[in-house]
């Protein structure tokens, strides 16, 4: 997603695990897909919020969370952001995200 959190690109793996399609979703905001905000800092450094368990949750290097999808299915997974530099005045982010199961017997 870009700096103003609209979605520019979904991959199967992802509209698998979240229940939506890449072409319902490209262009609207992130956090109509996912409970997430975006949040620019003072010093212009961008922060990625997820409503985790109804609680906010900043997102680091494989942070843990639990969320509902848009399919209403409830998730355990683990999330990574990054942000590339496009421009000096442009941002892009990938978010990585995998889902946490646990297969007894």
């Amino acid at each position: 997603f870009d700096e103003q959190g609209r979605i520019e690109f979904l991959n199967l793996a992802a509209e698998d695990m979240l229940g939506v399609r890449e072409l319902d979703v490209m262009g609207k905001k992130i956090s109509q897909v996912l409970p997430l905000k975006l949040h620019k800092s003072p010093n212009d450094d961008y922060h990625a919020i997820i409503l985790s368990n109804g609680a906010e949750k900043e997102i680091f290097v494989r942070t843990e969370a639990t969320f509902e999808t848009p399919a209403k299915e409830e998730i355990d997974v683990l999330m990574t952001l990054s942000k590339a530099n496009l421009s000096k005045n442009s941002f892009s982010f990938t978010l990585f995200i995998q889902k946490i199961s646990v297969e007894l017997f």
